[in-house]
Parts: structure tokens; sequence; C-alpha cells
């Protein structure tokens, strides 16, 4: 499977989920990043 190319068929299956996931961890790692910074 290419990781470039996403069928619609993905989008209702588990590999939809871990994208969510992926990119809710990359939002929090942001958030960390943000907290960390003397503002």
């Amino acid at each position: 499977v290419n990781a470039l190319i996403t069928p619609p068929s993905s989008l209702n299956g588990p590999d939809a989920f871990m994208d969510i996931h992926s990119l809710w961890l990359k939002t929090q790692e942001i958030w960390d990043m943000l907290d960390q910074h003397p503002w």
C-alpha cells in the first residue's frame, strides 16, 4: 500500500483512526513545545 495514495475505502477503516491518532499525538507534541516557550 502506497502511503501517498489513500483510497476512499481506508477512510472508514482502522487506517483512518491511526491517521487521526497520529495527528492527535502531533498536536500534543506541538502544544508541549509551545508550553516550553518562555512567552
